[in-house]
């Protein structure tokens, strides 16, 4: 439904879960509303169904998921501490790892940006992202 652009449906069709549920599924109904309350422009509903799936479920992804929605709106505090944390707990989590070396590019961070993409690129190495963000890195040292 999110990829068909049927925002309020999915909210409609996927209520928030009960307090204290223990339904598996309640934190990937959390995190779905979650996009579907920021896009739709609902900034405060899209944190606090984030937070309650994380809540839920913290792992790598949702911490990902997390930081990304911190990301948009403008919270770039919380958004590098999420993408930190998720690192921390999958340390082979490529995503994450991609997403916290180009959090650093706009922060100005480019020693954290270069030392994320030469411990990426080895990890990842087929993958030609890993090396293009590892010449952006180098790029931005020497300008």
């Amino acid at each position: 439904m999110l990829a068909r652009n049927k925002f309020k449906e999915l909210l409609a069709e996927f209520p928030e879960p009960a307090q204290g549920t223990q339904d598996p599924t309640a934190a990937d109904i959390l995190s779905a509303r979650s996009t579907a309350f920021q896009i739709s422009g609902q900034p405060k509903e899209a944190r606090a169904a984030m937070d309650r799936s994380l809540s839920l479920r913290p792992d790598a992804e949702g911490l990902l998921r997390s930081a990304i929605l911190a990301q948009q709106q403008a919270n770039n505090r919380l958004s590098r501490s999420q993408s930190d944390e998720a690192i921390k707990l999958s340390p082979t989590f490529e995503s994450a790892l991609r997403f916290s070396i180009l959090l650093a590019h706009p922060s100005g961070d480019k020693t954290k940006a270069l030392s994320g993409a030469d411990e990426y690129t080895p990890r990842f190495s087929p993958n030609l992202n890993a090396k293009a963000m590892q010449i952006g890195a180098l790029l931005d040292l020497n300008l």
